[in-house]
Parts: structure tokens; C-alpha cells; sequence
């Protein structure tokens, strides 16, 4: 509902009803204003007075709207020699009676000893049932008619012209003048020949003959009339005429077309003498074959299984019977009135029923397992997922510790090696941390210090290095710094261009400037304060060269949101400098800053109440005084904290969306394993899951049962070993060659026949060779030595962080060139534009359009806020304002894509804003 609204009341409701029921009329008179105490009150349908009236008058008119015909136009004048209240609420009466009351936005009407008197005009729309019920009395002595009416619809005396001789053509004539005129008129009229002039002429005209003048006497006679057909109209033309006749349909008689077909679906054409032949014919054709239908006496009879059944007198059904309970015992069998079937019995091979076994001791092989007995299986099971061990785990498929150095396979070391082992030598090794890779023959590929990437040969020389790569890239940016001749700039889908500077020193300064035209017009920096805070600050250029420089325009920082402006923008700002500070309470008209904790203070007269930021050095509130107290201190209120420190912010009442829940939620899960948390939206949770215990003893085993859901259930001590093979299923060492190496992990253990877990077949490419001897060793050979390369197997990505962002991919095959990105914040320095910071706030600007009194404009963002609006501040463009005793700009119904500029005033002027939004 809009903030200013009319309600007809219970009462008004009534004596509509009534009037609408009896035929007769509610007699709007007069029209009540109120102050509501001091606050705009919300119309109640209940109510029978205003809640503080100050002034009746007469309604100057009622009457219906222009184009909506159950609204009602109602206008009333308070005159000039009342006044001295601020009108917030309407009512309007019928007699004695409240029929309709209604909020009005906080107007002041002065009085004449204030000496700025002047009328008040009001006009208001209501909407009723039926506005043809509604009736308006008028007392003439009270209906006022205002300055401007009387200008636009009356003439003053002195102007009206009392002579016949006067050329004015701007002024009217006397009402003397005007009788001296129509008594010459009528004395002209009574001098008239009252008889028509022979040479009058009677003309025949369209559809008639004859006619002449009256020097004799005259005929006029009908013209031949035209051929009336399906198609003709009702016209005379020249001596003749037709008419238009009626087409026949099955509601109205006339013309109508004949249809020699049985085929058409007309309802407008009638069927022809030979249609009625042939369908008499079939009517004929039908009759004689009436005999071979079938007698209504004929029965039905349900038989064994079926009820139902009858003679053909009527629609009749055939049922089956109740179907009997079938047992694993029943076979396919009918009664009079039933049936039953034989059903097959579960086993192996067949579908069918079955009975259930609560044990697990049974061998029967046509019983099924109860949900009780798969639950004992599910406790009992280890989850595939993994769990937490206290030995090692051996697995039958994969390698994960040799049993020893002699052994064959993989094994992972709690310093970060890892190593392959083939006959008890190390044939792969990753080692410090997982940065290096090196071969049995010496080869070795390094990460140093997490940036340059070296790739050794056998005598441990560097074939290859990254950072070598990185110094061919002449003239490219160094994300760790770089000495530039030029500008680095970043050019985006508009005018405008920008550059981002890091400063690798804490507690120290950062900016960003905007050139135009050779000058700096603005910048946006980030300052030290102290104590290892920041502040944003956007600096602004004034009208014209300043010889001054920069000038602060905007500082955000922990203690709020201050304006410091200078020149010609506003005459209410204050010139201010960091090294200057304002103490104690100033009161604008406009804006108002303070270094105090209660940071910003919004102080709305009319309403007699505040609200203000308070930051106490850890936690942001909006506060708000109590009613009647604008400058006093907080109320009990809370509607938004913020704790700067954990970063929290807590928004009371119901959202949309929330960072954390009121009530903390616990969430638990049970079955194959046990977990709870405690979780209220606020942060990730986290906690540690406790599996059921599977029925295995815990131990070393490297075979183990896994059942579908992941869990062991049964543990077999095996040893496994990697071998070499010329086929995917081969379990002991052979010979191969370069196109049929495998390699095989083969298990094997006590009264278990060797079978192989997994394999992998290994070919050389591009001059490597792999092969094996008898004994299981893998050799690789190539073709020559490459010490150098023109190109990497495996193309690289090179990316910067940081300030500037960009990635390319590189493989060493020519030079590259990188695409960077500026980071840390957005902005579009527009007439009507916005600004990005880094801490997620964001200040956006604007100009409305220009509208009239009483007028109102939508306004949208240029971007949509993502979470919030903080604040909307509107400074006037013009001062077409200023003579007026009251007037109001006001952002309303703020969203996060814009808001609507209302305005208001006591004189019938309009006016613009600027506007500055800021929200995160």
C-alpha cells in the first residue's frame, strides 16, 4: 500500500449500501484537516473523527471522474485566514458523519499573523461502489473560488465596452450594448416577407424524379426501384433505389441459398428437393435392415468368476467377481463368483514369492534376508569413503607400501617422498614436498623457491628453466615489479581508462588519478590513518582550474562516512581538510558529519524524531531516538549491527536472505556412521564422522572384501608385487618391447591362486623406448640426446596475481603476450555513474529529471546494488525553491535497483536534484 492513501470508512460504507439500496444520495459537505499529533496517521476504516482535526470547510466540488466512473473528483479551498498547522490527515463528511478518511504528506499551512497567509487547495479522489449514489451540497456563501480561477474565467469592469462605434476586438461587449441589438433583430424579423421566393426550387433527389421551381405546381415520383438480391444494401442513387434484405440463419427469417449436398456443415443454406430424396431413400434402406438387431428380451447371463448379466431392455454389465486371497498354496482355479491363480515360488532362477529368513546362519537358497539382518550388515561394514585406520592398509588393486626394500612397488613416506621400487631399486622418486620428480637414470625435474620450474639431465645439468622463459618476454609487466616508460592502461568497453598501483609497504599510501585532457581531475586513494587502518578517499577537481590541486570529496573510514567538498557545489557544504576538525553539533540543512562516535545523524522535523550511526570502535549500529526527542539519545532499537572485528552482521527481523540463523540448527546423521554439528549459517561447519563398527578386526590386511556400500567385511593377508609382462593378465617377468611392456601388480597369497589387481601398458613416443628383461627391469632408452628444446611437450599456463590479473598459455614454441585485467575496484565516472571500493561498498550518482509540484519520476541505478541500500542523499539543481514557504525533495520506495524522487511545494513551480546512493 502507498504511503498516502484514502479509505471510505465502516460508516461511509454504510450509507452507500443504503443509499444504493434505497435510491438516493450521500450528500458529501464538507471536508476536516489534522495534524495527527505530530505524525502522519494511517487511515482506519473504523474511524469516526480525525485524530486531531484543526479546520472544516465547505467543499468548493464533487463530481464524477473524467474517465473512471466509480471515482469520485472532491476539491475544497482552506482560506488564507486559517492556518497555523501542519496538515497530515483528511476527512470527508456527509453532514455529521465520517465517511471517508485519508493520510496527506506533512504540509504546513501558515496563518495570517505569520504573515506569509495564503489558501491551501486540496483536491482528492475517492473510489466507491457506485458514484451515481453519491450527491454534493453546496453553501454558496462558504464556496471560495481561488485567485486564479477568478483571473482565468472573469473580466474586470473596467474592460467591458458599453458602445456599438468601438474596433477593440479583445474586450466584450455590455449586456446594453447586446440588448440594443436583438431589439433591432427582432424589429428586422417582423419586417420579413414570410412567403418563399417563386424561384425557390424544389431539386428531386436520390432515388426520386420530378421537382422544379414554384413559379407552378411541382411533382415528385418514387424511380423505378433496383433488382433486390442476397448482396444488395439499403442505397438510393440518382432515380432509383434498392433495399438490403435479411440473410436466413436458424434465428432470423430471410434470403437464402440452396445446398445440393449432404456434406456441408452450413447453418445459413437450405438443403435441396434431391437431398431430401436421397436421405429419404437411406431412411428406407435403414428400416429394412431394423429385423437383424437383436431382441430386448435377449439375456446375458454371467457365468463362473462373473456377476452381473440381464435382459437388453437396458445397458448392461459384466463383472468380475471377488478375486479370493492367493497363497503360495492356491492354484488356478473358479467359483460361481470368484477366482483365484496359482503363483510361482522364489528360487535362483525364478521370480516369485518368498518367505523371509531372520538369520544369518541359513544356506537356504529360496529365502530372503530381512531388512533386520541387512541392517546387521550395514553396522558392520567399513564405507568405501574411508575411515581412520591404527595399521596399514594393504590393497589387493593398487600398491600403497612395499613390504620391504627388497620388494616391488610404491611407497609413500611420512618425510613426502614417494618412490617406485622394482627389485628393490628406486626406479621414481618425488621428493621435498612433492617439488621434485627424478628417474632411476638421474633425470630430474625441480620447482625452486615455488617459481622457477628446472628440468635436470643425468649430470645434473639445467636443460630447461622457466624463468630463462620469462626473461625472453621483453617489455612484458613482472607481477613482482617493473620499471615502465610509459602507461600501463586498460582499456574496457566505454571512454574511460585506468590504472591500478600496489604498494608492497604496509601502512602506507595508495592512489589512482584520472588525467583528462593533461590535467588530474580526480583520484581515488587509499590512505594510512594510523593504528593499521585505511581510508578511501575520492578526490574531486571543482568547477574550473583549481589552483589548489586535488580537493577531498568523499572520505569512507571505520568511523563513518564523511563529505569534505570545495568551490561551487553546494552553499550549504563546509570546506574541511584532514588536518581540520569540526567539534561539537553543527546543524545543516543538508548533510551532517562528526567525528564522533553517533557518526551520522538524519534529523526529520516533521516526524520530531532521529536516526544516526554509531560506531563505538567494534561494532556499526543504526539507532533511532524515540518520538519527540530528535536530539536526545538511542532508543532500545537494533535494526543492524555490524562487529568490524568478526566481520558479523546481524540484521534483526524476518529476510529474504540472512549470513546467519537466529536459533543454531544441529545436524546429525546416523546409520552406517555417526555425526552431529551445531550449525547457524554464519560459517562452514565442520565435524568428525565416527563409522559403525564393520565386524572386521582392525589389523594389517592387503586383500579385503568390500561390499556395495563400501564397507570391509572380511581381511586376507596377501603379498602383491609389480612385475613385468607381455600381456594385461601376465604374473611373472618376461622379456618385452616397446609396443607390448605391461605393467602388472600381481597378488598372491596362502590357498591363493596369483591374479592381477591392475595393469598398465607402457609406449615410448617421439624417440623414447620402453622395454623389460626377463628379471622384471624396465629400460628406457631414446633415440639422442636433447638437451634443449624448441618446444614443451605439455603447454604451461603463466598467470599474474595480485593487482593486475592475466593468464596465456606458454609451451615454449615462440613468444607470447598477456592480457591483463585491473583489480580492486570498478567504476564508471559518468554523469550518471558508480563507484566499486574494495571493502564492497559502493557509491553511485545521478541527476533526476525535471518534474512539476506534486509530480514524481522513477529513478534507476546504473548498476542494481547487490545486497543493500545504505543511504540516499538529493541536493537541489536550481533554486526555483527558494520563495516558496515549504517544500520537499524525498527518495522513496528505495530498492535495490532505484528509487522514486517525489516533490512537493507551496508554490506551483518545478525542480531537479542530483543524487548520491551509497549501499554494498
Amino acid at each position: 500500500m502507498t504511503t498516502y492513501h484514502t479509505l471510505i470508512t465502516n460508516n461511509g460504507k454504510a450509507q452507500i449500501a443504503n443509499a444504493i439500496n434505497t435510491n438516493t444520495k450521500v450528500a458529501i459537505t464538507h471536508l476536516a484537516v489534522g495534524d495527527g499529533r505530530g505524525a502522519t496517521p494511517a487511515p482506519n476504516a473504523t474511524a469516526t473523527r480525525l485524530t486531531a482535526e484543526k479546520a472544516r470547510v465547505a467543499v468548493n466540488h464533487v463530481g464524477r471522474h473524467a474517465t473512471t466512473a466509480n471515482w469520485i473528483e472532491v476539491h475544497a479551498i482552506i482560506p488564507s485566514s486559517t492556518g497555523g498547522f501542519t496538515v497530515r490527515e483528511f476527512g470527508l463528511y456527509a453532514g455529521t458523519t465520517l465517511i471517508a478518511v485519508g493520510s496527506f504528506p506533512a504540509t504546513y499551512k501558515p496563518s495570517a499573523t505569520e504573515g506569509g497567509a495564503r489558501e491551501m487547495s486540496i483536491k482528492l479522489i475517492i473510489a466507491v461502489e457506485n458514484a451515481s449514489v453519491v450527491n454534493v451540497t453546496l453553501d454558496d456563501s462558504l464556496v471560495y473560488a481561488t485567485r486564479k480561477w477568478v483571473e482565468d474565467n472573469f473580466v474586470n469592469h473596467d474592460e467591458v465596452i458599453d458602445n456599438l462605434t468601438s474596433t477593440e476586438t479583445t474586450k466584450p461587449l455590455s449586456a446594453h450594448q447586446g440588448k440594443i441589438l436583438n431589439d433591432k433583430i427582432t424589429a428586422t424579423d417582423a419586417k420579413a416577407d414570410t412567403k418563399a421566393n417563386q424561384s425557390t426550387t424544389i431539386i428531386a433527389g436520390n432515388g426520386l424524379t420530378g421537382g422544379g421551381d414554384l413559379s407552378t405546381h411541382r411533382t415528385l415520383s418514387l424511380g423505378t426501384p433496383s433488382k433486390i438480391t442476397a448482396n444488395s444494401t439499403n442505397v438510393a442513387v440518382s432515380n432509383t433505389h434498392s433495399h438490403e434484405i435479411d440473410k436466413a440463419s436458424t434465428t432470423i427469417q430471410g434470403i437464402v441459398q440452396l445446398n445440393d449436398t449432404l456434406t456441408s456443415t452450413a447453418t445459413n443454406q437450405a438443403l435441396t428437393a434431391n437431398q431430401g430424396k436421397i436421405l429419404d431413400e437411406k431412411i428406407t434402406a435403414v428400416n429394412a435392415t431394423a429385423n437383424t438387431k437383436a431382441n430386448q428380451s435377449t439375456t446375458i447371463t454371467a457365468g463362473n468368476g462373473l456377476t452381473g448379466g440381464g435382459n437388453m431392455t437396458a445397458n448392461r454389465t459384466v463383472a468380475l467377481g471377488t478375486p479370493s486371497q492367493i497363497t503360495a498354496s492356491t492354484t488356478n482355479s473358479v467359483t460361481a463368483t470368484s477366482h483365484t491363480h496359482a503363483i510361482d515360488k522364489a528360487s535362483t532362477s525364478v521370480a516369485g514369492v518368498v518367505q523371509l529368513n531372520d538369520t544369518l546362519a541359513s544356506t537356504a537358497t529360496n529365502q530372503a534376508l530381512t531388512a533386520n539382518q541387512g541392517k546387521a550388515l550395514n553396522d558392520n561394514k567399513l564405507d568405501k569413503t574411508g575411515g581412520v585406520l591404527t595399521g596399514t592398509l594393504y590393497a589387493a588393486n593398487s600398491g600403497i607400501k612395499a613390504a620391504s626394500d627388497n620388494d616391488t612397488g610404491i611407497e609413500w613416506l611420512r618425510d613426502g617422498v614417494v618412490r617406485m621400487i622394482a627389485d628393490g631399486r628406486e626406479r621414481l622418486i618425488i621428493e621435498h614436498g612433492g617439488t621434485t620428480l627424478k628417474t632411476q637414470d638421474g633425470i630430474k625435474l625441480s620447482l625452486q623457491n615455488d617459481k622457477n620450474l628446472v628440468l635436470y639431465d643425468e649430470q645434473n645439468r639445467p636443460v630447461f628453466s622457466s624463468n630463462a622463459v620469462l626473461s625472453d618476454l621483453a617489455g612484458k609487466v613482472n607481477k613482482a615489479g617493473d620499471t615502465m616508460t610509459g602507461h600501463l592502461a586498460v582499456t574496457y568497453n566505454s571512454d574511460w581508462v585506468g590504472m591500478a598501483v600496489k604498494n608492497p609497504n604496509n601502512q602506507k599510501n595508495g592512489f589512482y588519478d584520472v588525467n583528462i585532457g593533461g590535467v588530474t581531475r580526480g583520484s581515488f586513494q587509499i590512505a594510512h590513518a594510523g593504528n593499521n587502518a585505511y581510508n578511501a578517499i575520492i578526490n574531486i577537481t571543482p568547477q574550473g582550474d583549481n589552483a589548489e590541486g586535488r580537493i577531498a570529496g568523499l572520505t569512507v573510514s571505520a568511523t563513518g562516512l564523511h563529505s569534505h567538498t570545495y568551490g561551487h557545489l553546494h552553499e550549504y557544504f563546509v570546506k574541511t581538510r584532514d588536518d581540520q576538525t569540526i567539534d561539537g553539533n553543527k546543524t545543516f540543512s543538508q548533510e551532517v558529519v562528526t567525528t564522533q562516535a553517533n557518526g551520522f545523524r538524519i534529523k526529520n522535523s516533521a516526524k520530531n524524531r532521529s536516526i544516526f550511526w554509531r560506531f563505538d570502535g567494534d561494532v556499526l549500529y543504526l539507532l533511532k531516538t524515540p518520538n519527540g526527542d530528535p536530539n536526545g539519545n538511542w532508543d532500545d532499537a537494533r535494526p543492524l549491527e555490524w562487529n568490524v572485528n568478526t566481520n558479523q552482521l546481524v540484521v534483526r527481523g524476518n529476510a529474504d536472505t540472512t549470513t546467519r540463523l537466529q536459533t543454531a540448527r544441529n545436524i546429525a546423521m546416523t546409520g552406517d556412521g555417526s555425526w552431529n554439528v551445531n550449525f547457524d549459517g554464519s560459517g562452514n561447519a565442520i565435524g568428525v564422522m565416527t563409522l559403525s563398527n564393520s565386524g572386521v578386526t582392525a589389523g594389517s590386511y592387503n586383500s579385503v572384501t568390500v561390499d556395495a556400500k563400501g564397507r570391509v567385511t572380511r581381511g586376507l593377508t596377501q603379498t602383491h608385487g609389480l612385475v613385468t609382462a607381455t600381456s594385461a593378465t601376465g604374473t611373472t617377468n618376461t622379456a618385452t618391447t616397446n609396443t607390448n611392456t605391461f605393467l602388472n601388480i600381481v597378488a598372491s597369497g596362502v590357498g591363493q591362486t596369483a591374479s592381477v589387481g591392475s595393469s598398465t601398458q607402457i609406449t615410448g613416443t617421439n624417440g623414447i623406448s620402453v622395454s623389460s628383461d626377463t628379471a622384471g627391469k624396465l629400460i628406457v632408452t631414446r633415440d639422442s640426446n636433447s638437451p634443449t628444446a624448441t618446444k614443451l611437450q605439455t603447454a604451461r599456463t603463466i598467470s599474474l596475481t595480485g593487482a593486475v590479473t592475466g593468464n596465456v598459455n606458454f609451451d615454449g614454441s615462440g613468444n607470447v603476450s598477456l592480457t591483463t585485467t585491473q583489480q580492486g575496484f570498478t567504476q564508471d565516472f559518468a554523469e550518471s555513474g558508480y563507484s566499486k571500493l574494495p571493502n564492497g561498498l559502493i557509491v553511485q550518482w545521478g541527476k533526476t529529471p525535471l518534474i512539476p509540484d506534486e509530480g514524481n519520476a522513477d529513478i534507476r541505478f546504473p548498476i542494481a546494488f547487490p545486497r543493500g541500500v545504505l543511504s540516499i542523499q538529493l541536493t537541489e539543481d536550481n533554486n526555483t525553491t527558494r520563495n516558496a514557504h515549504a517544500s520537499h525533495c524525498i527518495a522513496r520506495n528505495a530498492n535495490l535497483t532505484g528509487f522514486n524522487f517525489w516533490f512537493n511545494s507551496t508554490l506551483s513551480i518545478s525542480t531537479k536534484c542530483y543524487w548520491m546512493a551509497i549501499g554494498y
